[in-house]
């Protein structure tokens, strides 16, 4: 592995739900109507006929030296010295504020300042170091996550404005390239960068582009040409002729249930050879585990070198040469799963269990599919054998999800299940299960203490869907499974906001309850999700209405809502309420949250107990 500083950021969840993921870019061309640059570059990077320059895939395959060299993919860790927001990464624990942005007239160290003197001085001893002058490698200049652009009186004069810094970082990158004409660099566009600068790029200088902003799903050739993303391309075409693109292969909250995505992939790589991109970064699960990656990967390196092949003949053979016990079984599952998936509904990179069911998961297909595993794992030898029981663990995250929605029970079934994860946590097979590292030791850990040990299973709001009334200007429609959560009797679990979690995007909600022939006396328990790192909080205060006349005010342990997981988990915050709904017909209750324009609550049970 090379001194390179790869580690992977999180991509951007603005569009991409607040948390970050890898940024996984690679690529560089040549357009028609460029006319900088030396024939050197456009004769080393030309578009082939069938596929594109540079092709490489960020998943456990596409990692796999031997494998990728098999699949003619491009080495990620030996192509490049810098990669996405690492930039940053060598100025850290480093006190020079001139390193630093000029943000609101203020040094801010969240941003950089691209027209620091001591900045460039760092980057190239990292460089002169690490790569020296020669062999070539590939390096992204690009500016911290975060919109701020700086405004000091260098970055100003290069052009500089408080929310676009492309001016200031094409100096940088510019001035790397002279440097370092061996070397190229590659200006990321995103956020402040989004806009190209106002002249052509230097031969060793491109681009990477995320294709964040193009539709993720089936779509027409119009929906592509007129997308945002078509529109950004068409604007970095003209200064440059080297553009990457990368684009996404996983659920980056769920990388152990099926996601099938080589139907939206190629018809992208079609897009993209067609605008004549030069490189494509596919970006998977990285390191960790994701389910069918291998067959995934090898197809998706099949593509990225001509993206007219079919799918179906792609499939049958991978799985003739690595399955050949269980192919049927599993080409069969996994074909059905593409064509379920919708044309013309875009959706986000970042689902959960009850998303991803109604947009294209069918729970009994899944268990008739995770059931049969079995039979061809005994029949199964050697790697094959090994390959089906990994998956087969894999799965058990995926059945003990389904089974949280429906009942969450702790049967015969799901004992096993979790027995298989907690053997596969701990011989390392499977550590984390999404992007963001959530991990499987605590998902287990949770459902023993929240599901298996269970306060909230005898509620008597079973059932019973409420009516929920936002702000102006808040409301969202919530499905019928969101609302159901509120009442079934089942927690949340606290490390991941996708497990039975009802996330209201407003910090003033009222939830209302139609009930009749409660008993006298008893406790109303609430709980609720506090996770900072995505905006989610519980309540300040519960207001408890009973036939819309206020019998209670409530207000929750500060210390409660002050304390920030150090793993990045959340914290599950009770709150039990002595209540009488004696001849009551609406309770209504009422939550208010943090003061804050991205603030929201989450919230997984409203019980009322004896």
């Amino acid at each position: 592995m090379c001194n390179s500083i790869y580690h992977s950021d999180s991509l951007w969840k603005i569009l991409f739900c607040g948390i970050c993921i890898h940024l996984l870019l690679t690529g560089c061309g040549t357009h028609a109507k460029h006319k900088s640059g030396s024939d050197e570059y456009r004769s080393e990077h030309t578009v082939p006929d069938l596929g594109f320059s540079y092709r490489s895939i960020y998943s456990p395959t596409g990692l796999n030296p031997d494998r990728a060299a098999r699949l003619k993919l491009n080495n990620f860790d030996a192509d490049w010295g810098i990669w996405g927001h690492n930039l940053k990464k060598l100025v850290a624990n480093n006190g020079d504020k001139v390193l630093y942005a000029t943000i609101h007239g203020a040094k801010d160290a969240s941003q950089l300042c691209f027209s620091s003197d001591k900045l460039y001085q760092l980057v190239e001893s990292y460089i002169i170091d690490n790569f020296g002058e020669s062999p070539t490698t590939r390096i992204v200049v690009a500016p911290t996550d975060s919109p701020a652009a700086c405004t000091c009186e260098r970055c100003r004069q290069l052009g500089n404005t408080p929310n676009n810094s492309t001016p200031a970082v094409t100096w940088f990158a510019e001035k790397l390239a002279s440097r370092f004409p061996s070397h190229r660099f590659f200006i990321l566009s995103y956020l402040s960068t989004e806009l190209p600068p106002d002249h052509s790029l230097p031969a060793n200088v491109g681009v990477l582009i995320s294709a964040m902003t193009l539709p993720f799903c089936l779509v027409g050739e119009k929906e592509e040409c007129h997308s945002p993303f078509a529109q950004q391309l068409t604007l970095w075409k003209s200064v440059t002729h080297q553009i990457y693109v990368w684009d996404y292969i996983n659920n980056f909250d769920d990388y152990l249930t099926p996601f099938p995505i080589l139907k939206i992939a190629r018809q992208r790589l079609l897009f993209y050879k067609k605008n004549r991109i030069e490189g494509v970064f596919l970006n998977g699960s990285g390191y960790l585990y994701s389910s069918f990656d291998d067959l995934k990967t090898s197809v998706l390196a099949a593509l990225l070198n001509n993206p007219n092949q079919s799918i179906d003949k792609l499939v049958r053979e991978f799985l003739e040469q690595e399955y050949p016990v269980s192919k049927e079984w599993i080409y069969h599952y996994y074909m059905q799963l593409e064509e379920r998936m919708p044309t013309g509904k875009p959706f986000n990179l970042y689902m959960g269990s009850d998303e991803l069911k109604q947009l294209y998961f069918s729970g009994s297909c899944f268990f008739e599919f995770f059931e049969g595993l079995n039979t061809f794992i005994e029949q199964a030898v050697g790697h094959e054998r090994e390959k089906l029981q990994l998956l087969h663990t894999a799965l058990s995250f995926t059945g003990l999800e389904l089974m949280r929605m429906y009942d969450g029970q702790s049967g015969k079934h799901t004992k096993n299940w979790i027995r298989n994860l907690n053997r596969a946590v701990s011989d390392g097979s499977l550590t984390c299960y999404s992007e963001s590292e959530q991990t499987l030791l605590n998902y287990l850990n949770d459902w023993k203490l929240y599901i298996d040990n269970s306060d909230v299973t005898d509620n008597l709001l079973a059932g019973i869907m409420p009516q929920v009334t936002m702000p102006a200007g808040k409301e969202m429609p919530l499905s019928s499974s969101a609302l159901l959560y509120l009442t079934d009797g089942i927690h949340g679990l606290p490390s991941n906001y996708h497990c039975g979690w009802t996330i209201l995007p407003a910090n003033d909600v009222s939830l209302d309850f139609f009930v009749t022939d409660m008993p006298a006396k008893g406790i109303l328990k609430c709980s609720f999700l506090q996770m900072p790192r995505h905006h989610i909080y519980a309540p300040l205060e519960i207001d408890i209405y009973t036939d819309n006349m206020l019998c209670q005010r409530v207000k929750l342990n500060p210390a409660d809502l002050s304390e920030k997981r150090i793993d990045g988990k959340g914290k599950m915050v009770k709150k039990s309420i002595p209540l009488s709904l004696d001849g009551v017909t609406h309770l209504t209750v009422r939550l208010m949250g943090p003061d804050s324009n991205k603030g929201q609550i989450g919230i997984d049970e409203i019980a009322y107990v004896k």
